[in-house]
C-alpha cells in the first residue's frame, strides 16, 4: 500500500473529519476561563479561539473548549486536539 492510502481508508478519514467538524463536542467556552489563545491563519482565514479550565489541585486541564470559523479540517483538528489534551498536565 505504501504512502498512498486505499480509497476505502480515504473515505473513512473524510467521514471522520466531516463528523467531527459538523458535531464537535468541545465547542464553546470554559467556565471559568483560566487560559486563552487565538490562532488565525491569514492564508485561508481560519480562526480558532481556545479556552481552558485548569484543575487547581491536580494542575491539569479540567476542560478545554474552542470557538471559531474555518474549514472542516481546521474544526476537526481543534476537536481532536481538545480530546487529546483533556485531563493532561
Amino acid at each position: 500500500m505504501g504512502i498512498l492510502k486505499d480509497s476505502k481508508t480515504q473515505r473513512l478519514n473524510q467521514q471522520i473529519i466531516l463528523e467531527h467538524s459538523k458535531n464537535p463536542r468541545n465547542r464553546g467556552k470554559t467556565d471559568p476561563v483560566d487560559g486563552y489563545h487565538r490562532g488565525h491563519n491569514p492564508m485561508c482565514g481560519d480562526t480558532i479561539e481556545l479556552t481552558i479550565q485548569l484543575n487547581p489541585t491536580e494542575d491539569k486541564i479540567e476542560d478545554i473548549k474552542f470557538e471559531g470559523t474555518g474549514c472542516a479540517i481546521a474544526i476537526a483538528s481543534a476537536e481532536f486536539m481538545a480530546d487529546t489534551v483533556q485531563g493532561k498536565a
